[in-house]
């Protein structure tokens, strides 16, 4: 949440929020209350469709009760028992029984109510009535067979092997009078199976149907008559049979129907009801589509006093950010009157305020940076001209008696060549420590300073000089005739011998010109017995208590002038010799020696 607010503006974040916090949990009650109203009329239709179900069946079962009860009465009166003891040649007696229960009961009765196709009487001697047409032999043999032998009542429903339409009968069988244990016929009703919706005809079933599967799971009813005589597992992929509930959600068609049933103890059936919950959650449906289209209504008019109360708050704050970017620029600016009667206008008047003070603290301050940094410019430049003149006395008083030693004996060639070298090399000395010089000076200062070692010296070392390609490049001074100096003293301390050599090489690495000046003296004395080599870096030579003063002297200043990434590196090895590597910022010859005054 922090890096997603991170990335935005502060009014995207104020938008952000407000819609976090008005439509979020708008949302969220919203779905909840959807959720739980389809739970809750889920729940209430759950038991009133049940109740439905079970009443409708009931009203089945009441009924085929009566068609039981009436078949009883009707089987044990005097007529249906001569009926049904004639022989089936007696056709006269048989007509005169079919034009009496034709008075008596088919039309009064039974024909009167449109479930009833027909109805059959029919005796094991072979006499038979029928209301209507004569059913296929076929079908009514299969019904026969099917009755229960006790005399109970059946509901049957069967498919015709004859015309292989689907056919519902109620039917049972006749006891004698005077045998109670000898059956003498069959009575039968025919159903239209078409009417039956007339028994729930006036309930609501709310776009749902009704349909009615046996004992054996076939479907009996159904107002899709393709489906009746097939099984219930063919399109109902669900075991009802363990449901204590007599309701379940089942998918068919792609679409999501509530189903309650009920089966009857009396005559096995099963009713379903089934119901689309589309049609269950129309009424939520449409219950919250006026709480969206009021919601939406009411976040528009909140969104705007919303963008208007944003508005005054990041108004001033855009304000109050262009004049910090102001001032980050060092643009002493403040804030413009009038400010908010608010947390804000006070926020406002304190940035003002501290503008104030943080340019008189900013002038101040700069002021007391101008002083320090002109005590430290006067410190450093004392420090390297102090450096610069530290001449090794040694050097001059031998110098000195040299020249002595020739004007005792009228020498006066050698005294002339050795005071002209001195006094270029004091005069080169005392100049201006930040004015810049060419390594070419620097070589004639070395050059000076080696023509009068060689009036000092038995004999002096080879020179290989390979530094000509850099004689223009610009450099501190005094930094070479130390070094060289410091192989006179320490690199050749018995005198200098024919094969004794100093070479001076300078190379660019990167953007450092590295001169090496280097010796096959006797090297440094090492004092780690086990150790025939020493090497002192430039941090080493910051920290170490090196003796040579010359060489820490240059050192220093090259630090003091060209930072702490250059100076000196030593490496000496025991009757070697000595190397040292001057490093300084390599530049264009054209450019002048960039001495950083100040730096430390």
């Amino acid at each position: 949440m922090r890096h997603l607010f991170r990335r935005h503006s502060l009014f995207n974040e104020f938008i952000i929020i407000f819609t976090l916090i008005m439509i979020l949990p708008t949302a969220i009650i919203a779905s909840i209350s959807y959720s739980y109203s389809v739970k809750q009329i889920k729940s209430q239709v759950s038991g009133y469709l049940t109740q439905i179900v079970k009443n409708t069946n009931n009203e089945l079962d009441n009924l085929i009760h009566d068609y039981d009860f009436f078949s009883r009465r009707l089987s044990s009166s005097k007529e249906v028992m001569d009926f049904l003891n004639l022989p089936a040649d007696d056709y006269f007696n048989a007509y005169l029984f079919q034009i009496w229960i034709e008075r008596n009961f088919a039309k009064d009765l039974l024909l009167q109510k449109e479930i009833v196709n027909s109805f059959s009487i029919v005796s094991d001697n072979g006499a038979e009535y029928f209301s209507k047409d004569i059913p296929d032999r076929a079908s009514f043999a299969m019904l026969k067979e099917a009755l229960p032998p006790n005399g109970d009542i059946l509901a049957f429903a069967y498919r015709s092997p004859a015309t292989n339409a689907f056919v519902v009968n109620i039917g049972r069988r006749i006891f004698s009078d005077r045998f109670y244990d000898q059956t003498m016929g069959t009575f039968t009703i025919d159903i239209n199976k078409n009417k039956l919706n007339e028994l729930w005809e006036d309930v609501d079933l709310k776009g749902g149907y009704i349909f009615i599967a046996d004992g054996n799971h076939t479907i009996v009813y159904h107002h899709d008559s393709s489906k009746i005589g097939t099984s219930i597992s063919d399109f109902l992929d669900v075991d009802f049979t363990a449901n204590q509930n007599h309701n379940f959600t089942v998918n068919m068609d792609n679409q999501s129907f509530f189903v309650a049933f009920h089966t009857s103890a009396y005559t096995n059936w099963t009713m379903f009801a089934v119901i689309p919950m589309e049609n269950l959650k129309q009424p939520v449906d449409n219950q919250l589509n006026y709480v969206i289209i009021s919601t939406i209504i009411v976040l528009f008019f909140t969104s705007i006093f919303a963008y208007i109360f944003i508005l005054s708050i990041i108004k001033p704050v855009k304000k109050l950010k262009k004049m910090m970017a102001e001032v980050g620029q060092g643009n002493w600016i403040k804030v413009n009157a009038p400010f908010p009667n608010n947390e804000l206008g006070s926020l406002m008047g304190g940035f003002n305020f501290m503008v104030d003070k943080i340019s008189i603290l900013v002038s101040q301050v700069y002021e007391s940076e101008l002083m320090v940094k002109d005590a430290e410019l006067a410190r450093k430049t004392a420090q390297l001209q102090a450096l610069q003149l530290q001449i090794n006395p040694h050097f001059l008083y031998n110098t000195l008696g040299a020249i002595n030693a020739y004007l005792l004996t009228n020498q006066t060639a050698p005294v002339q060549k050795m005071i002209d070298s001195l006094g270029s090399m004091l005069r080169y000395a005392i100049q201006n420590p930040f004015e810049p010089v060419r390594i070419a000076d620097e070589v004639k200062h070395l050059r000076n300073y080696l023509v009068i070692q060689k009036r000092r010296q038995v004999s002096m070392p080879k020179i290989y000089w390979d530094i000509e390609p850099y004689a223009e490049h610009p450099i501190l001074r005094l930094v070479f005739q130390p070094i060289v100096e410091n192989i006179f003293q320490h690199g050749f301390p018995d005198g200098v011998e024919a094969h004794h050599a100093i070479w001076i090489h300078a190379a660019v690495q990167k953007d450092k010109l590295i001169i090496t000046i280097k010796d096959n003296g006797i090297g440094f004395k090492i004092t780690d017995e086990d150790s025939e080599s020493v090497t002192y870096t430039s941090d080493m030579l910051n920290k170490s208590n090196f003796s040579g003063v010359g060489i820490i002297n240059v050192h220093n200043r090259l630090q003091l002038a060209y930072g702490p990434d250059y100076g000196l590196e030593i490496f000496s090895k025991k009757d070697y010799g000595t190397t040292v590597k001057l490093m300084i910022p390599h530049v264009e010859q054209e450019s002048s020696v960039p001495i950083q005054h100040g730096r430390s």
